[in-house]
């Protein structure tokens, strides 16, 4: 990128200037276990450490904003936060004292989930094959080349009591609804919500996206939200990818998400909002992104607070993230002439 600027005008000009700048444009590598751009809190028996084979003290946790929490949940790697937060756990290891120190705000790019889905058949192609647009009105289509549900074809139709792969919907609500026999698979749930029905399941390959109605106005974003519990994924459908919602994601019981042991099994649990991971049986591997783009309360949303408590996540940092890219200055160079 050239830039040319002139002073007092480029008709009269007395002196020039010329920036000539060079970005790389690169995927988002998870850099904590948990960074959140808002408010966290992290309680009782939570537990973040390391996946195996990585450095434990790099499963860190950070908020642009403050820590706060109840008991002495187990952080293996640096807890900080941008503003000065007095909350501390005696297993705080890598924090001396136990305090939360104070560190520069992170980035975190934006999350956006049609942006994702645009740029998804070059991130992973291979899942292109394997992906389904859940639309309105319960119809199920393949990936559309030129946006969510703008494929021809379609797969079928579901209802509040038929399945189509294992999903049912909910038009009043705008739900669609995985039963522990959901079939593997990349879903992307076009305006609309995820919840998980009842029962135990495993679901071997699998990625979720709910993406929201207007998701730039906070004033009038709705849908987007994930909410998940019970069903166990063995491996995500979409390179490091388990589930990204547009606003909001919260877990509850007995659920786990990937190996924590060789070979490591990640994936990344992205939320536009707020993220909620609440359960005292989860075993998520990955990393946990909330970019608190708006506060989306119920009932277009979930919550409005990001909170960890009592699950165990396991950090790797070893994989790209498909859902965004970060922007790297490689050359800037200054030619001032008088």
């Amino acid at each position: 990128v050239y830039t040319l600027s002139a002073l007092p005008s480029f008709a009269d000009a007395t002196r020039t200037r010329l920036l000539k700048t060079e970005y790389i444009f690169m995927p988002y590598r998870p850099s904590h276990a948990i960074l959140t751009a808002g408010a966290l809190s992290i309680s009782a028996s939570t537990t973040v450490t390391a996946a195996a084979g990585v450095d434990a003290t790099t499963a860190a946790v950070h908020s642009n904003a403050t820590v706060t929490g109840v008991g002495n949940p187990t952080v293996t790697g640096p807890v900080t936060s941008t503003s000065a937060s007095s909350f501390s756990s005696n297993n705080f290891s890598s924090n001396p004292g136990g305090g939360v120190y104070v560190k520069a705000a992170q980035s975190i790019p934006a999350v956006s989930a049609l942006q994702f889905y645009m740029r998804a058949p070059t991130s992973d192609p291979s899942a292109i094959a394997d992906w389904y647009d859940l639309c309105s009105g319960g119809v199920v289509r393949p990936y559309g080349t030129t946006g969510p549900c703008t494929a021809t074809t379609t797969i079928g139709t579901a209802t509040s009591s038929i399945g189509i792969r294992g999903w049912t919907y909910t038009s009043s609500s705008r739900t669609w609804t995985a039963s522990k026999n959901t079939l593997p698979g990349t879903y992307y749930a076009h305006e609309a919500n995820v919840d998980t029905g009842t029962g135990n399941g495993t679901i071997a390959k699998f990625t979720v996206i709910a993406s929201a109605q207007n998701p730039d106005n906070c004033s009038s974003k709705q849908y987007g939200n994930i909410t998940w519990d019970h069903y166990d994924l063995t491996a995500p459908a979409y390179n490091n990818l388990w589930m990204f919602a547009d606003t909001d994601l919260v877990t509850h019981s007995n659920w786990k998400a990937g190996s924590m042991t060789v070979p490591v099994v990640s994936g990344m649990f992205v939320a536009g909002d707020q993220v909620q991971l609440e359960t005292s049986s989860a075993g998520a591997v990955g990393s946990v992104v909330a970019a608190d783009q708006c506060s989306t309360a119920s009932p277009k949303g979930l919550i409005t607070t990001s909170e960890v408590k009592n699950p165990s996540i396991y950090f790797d940092p070893n994989s790209d993230a498909p859902f965004a890219s970060v922007i790297t200055t490689s050359l800037w160079l200054d030619y001032s002439g008088g």
